[in-house]
């Protein structure tokens, strides 16, 4: 297996040299506060283990994310800290609720999972966020296990090194230990879901808590537990298959950590700032800071942001619809229901740099968007969400990320815009927008162009709705190259965005109607709702009043291009139609759950939109 070297440090007049191989580490719930000389050592040291992650599990190849996965957790505790350990001032566990059961109902139940002591009446599982984020495409099952004991106490694997000490004294011997431990009662064949002779899942829980969520009060104690990551140990045959890659967690964990560790095994790299020096995309996805997001009143990471539309493209759950041409009145359906983004860059061109575009609504579990919103009891975080991609850059490079959140409103200080997400946040400073923080309500589109006077929150209209080669920030290129991309007449529409596309030079994009004879809108076909749905949706389409005489047709096909229901097939006067759709066949069967094309065809006229249907 591959070893390097990660890094010498100093902490407590001491050079400590750590060696690790290939660890992705969930972000730390925040820095502490206030600040010392003391905590800052230990914040650098944290830094540091960040700055060297590397690439996640490679072998689960873009679209094998799909049908049912099984996952295997298994549970360990120490001889000196057993699962039901009351005995420490970081860790409540008064009510010894962390057994087997707990855990199957957190990760693998649906539709029924309530986190303990949260106030909302359902808060979901890691299967039904799966669920939700792949629509329908992707769920998680898995096995639980018993609690097995390790051989040495807790410290002898944290190491005062939170778990990332030289083997035997690290986070790997005690990997290595609870499957072998688990071995006999684990058939591991059973959690090879590609049939790649490798086990793809597997959660090793540890009592107690995790390092990352120690950083308030007791900020140094984290060295004494072991950090969530992902990584791998040297490989175990077992039942047929090599057991390799594993991630780590609490036991106190809520589905945040899990589903953003599960990111990992399926292939996804941390979108945070790996120097941390800043916040990357923040908390605009799971693969970031978003793991930690919650609803008013439930614990932390129990409402964890959804992935990016970057994201859930790797993993073959949506195709961003590339913009081709100068486009006005675009409608776009929030990301939580409808597996909609749209590509922009000159001309439609398909390289390594382009701007993505997504609608971002507090629906489902982004409900939880964002967390210092929830923290202050401030608006929440909604609207249109437009992310630089670049291929060739580097999350930790605040100039050049792979991919960055272009924010609506930055804070404009001597006549330049700070991203807020371009600083590090500092707990409790987050609350002023010139701090730093993982995401505010100013960052989508459309933004507010007024702050308040003690700099805290956000005043008057949203009425910041253009995003172009002059605005701030703008649509030029890393390098500083105009792009023709432009993004104006933002607008809200209930849940819906409504926007127009240019990538293409254009006289002015101050007054669209001057672009109005290039539209080709004689026919609308609009994104059904709801969507998913269960038992029925609704397609609402417009004949134009140049059309007349001209016979419509809405089919709904399956993606093997077969026809299963005609819906529509008459001519139609110029107005708006609405269309429903109860997941019946032409044969008066009840369709398999699924992704479904819907088409209309009139004249010369065709448009196909993607639906969703769950059983």
């Amino acid at each position: 297996m591959k070893t390097i070297w990660i890094f010498s440090f100093l902490i407590i007049a001491c050079h400590l040299n750590l060696l690790a191989q290939e660890f992705c580490l969930m972000p730390p719930a925040g820095p502490p506060g206030p600040l010392n000389e003391s905590t800052l050592s230990l914040l650098k040291k944290n830094t540091e283990i960040q700055r060297e992650i590397s690439e996640p599990s490679t072998h689960i190849q873009k679209g094998q994310a799909r049908g049912s996965w099984q996952a295997l957790v298994i549970l360990i505790d120490f001889p000196d800290y057993r699962w039901d350990h009351r005995n420490d001032s970081n860790f409540s566990n008064a009510d010894f609720i962390y057994t087997t059961q707990h855990f199957n109902d957190m990760l693998f139940s649906q539709g029924t999972y309530k986190a303990p002591y949260s106030q909302s009446a359902y808060t979901g599982s890691m299967r039904d966020f799966f669920l939700e984020n792949s629509y329908g495409q992707f769920e998680v099952t898995g096995v639980t296990t018993v609690w097995y004991t390790a051989s040495e106490n807790l410290a002898f694997y944290a190491n005062d090194n939170s778990g990332f000490g030289s083997y035997p004294n690290s986070s790997r011997k005690l990997v290595e230990e609870a499957v072998e431990l688990a071995d006999p009662d684990v058939d591991f064949s059973a959690f090879d879901n590609n049939n790649d002779g490798l086990v793809d899942a597997l959660f090793v829980v540890h009592a107690g808590p995790a390092a990352e969520e120690i950083y308030t009060v007791n900020f140094p104690d984290r060295k004494k537990y072991l950090w969530s990551h992902k990584s791998s140990i040297s490989t175990l045959n077992l039942d047929g298959v090599k057991v390799e890659d594993y991630s780590l967690e609490p036991e106190n964990g809520t589905i945040g950590v899990f589903c953003h560790e599960f990111g990992h095994a399926l292939g996804l790299p941390d979108l945070y700032d790996t120097d941390g020096s800043s916040e990357g995309i923040g908390e605009w996805g799971l693969m970031a800071g978003g793991g930690w997001c919650y609803r008013t009143g439930d614990p932390l990471g129990s409402s964890p942001s959804h992935f990016t539309a970057w994201s859930k493209e790797r993993l073959g759950w949506l195709e961003p619809i590339v913009v081709t041409g100068n486009v006005m009145q675009i409608e776009i359906p929030p990301a939580e229901s409808s597996p909609i983004a749209y590509r922009l860059w000159t001309n439609g061109q398909t390289g390594g740099e382009y701007f993505l575009v997504e609608n971002r609504q507090n629906l489902g579990f982004d409900a939880g968007l964002t967390r210092r919103q929830k923290d202050f009891s401030l608006t929440d975080s909604y609207g249109l969400i437009i992310y630089h991609v670049d291929n060739s850059g580097r999350q930790s490079n605040e100039n050049r990320r792979i991919i960055d959140v272009e924010e609506a409103s930055p804070y404009i200080l001597n006549g330049q815009g700070i991203e807020q997400l371009d600083l590090k946040r500092i707990l409790p400073t987050h609350e002023f927008l010139f701090n730093g923080n993982r995401g505010d309500n100013g960052d989508p589109f459309p933004g507010f162009s007024q702050i308040n006077n003690d700099a805290t929150d956000y005043v008057g209209e949203r009425d910041l709705g253009v995003f172009d080669e002059n605005s701030i920030p703008n649509s030029k290129s890393n390098n500083g190259f105009p792009t023709s991309v432009a993004v104006t007449n933002i607008r809200l529409s209930g849940q819906n965005i409504l926007a127009d596309f240019f990538v293409e030079p254009v006289t002015s994009v101050e007054n669209p109607e001057t672009e109005e004879s290039s539209f080709p809108g004689d026919f609308v076909l609009q994104q059904n709702y709801p969507n998913p749905f269960n038992p029925a949706t609704t397609i609402d389409i417009t004949v134009p009043v140049s059309a007349s005489n001209v016979r419509v047709q809405l089919e709904i096909f399956n993606l093997a291009g077969q026809r299963v229901r005609l819906l529509l097939d008459e001519v139609k006067v110029p107005g708006k139609y609405s269309v429903s759709w109860n997941g019946i066949s032409d044969k008066g069967e009840t369709v398999a759950s699924g992704i479904y094309l819907y088409q209309i065809t009139a004249g010369s006229f065709f448009q196909i939109r993607k639906m969703i249907f769950m059983r």
